[in-house]
């Protein structure tokens, strides 16, 4: 996507670096429960390991979304 933009990528990139900075905590919030586990070093791994995948994946799916070339639109 960043690769087709011609005007906003400043803009797009602001918005990539918050969404990075917004995944870390979330991730870190979600994988608060791996404290409860025997091995909490590794659970917190595989739990942020996979929110992370999670949440962008669902990025992916937005970004694949964003109307491009208009008017009105990214550009």
């Amino acid at each position: 996507l960043r690769d087709r933009l011609k005007r906003d990528t400043k803009l797009f990139d602001d918005a990539q670096a918050k969404w990075s900075a917004f995944v870390r905590s979330e991730c870190e919030v979600r994988a608060i429960s791996a404290q409860g586990y025997s091995d909490p070093g590794t659970m917190k791994s595989l739990f942020l390991n996979a929110c992370v995948a999670d949440l962008n994946a669902e990025r992916l799916l937005h970004l694949q979304q964003i109307p491009l070339g208009c008017d009105s639109c990214l550009q």
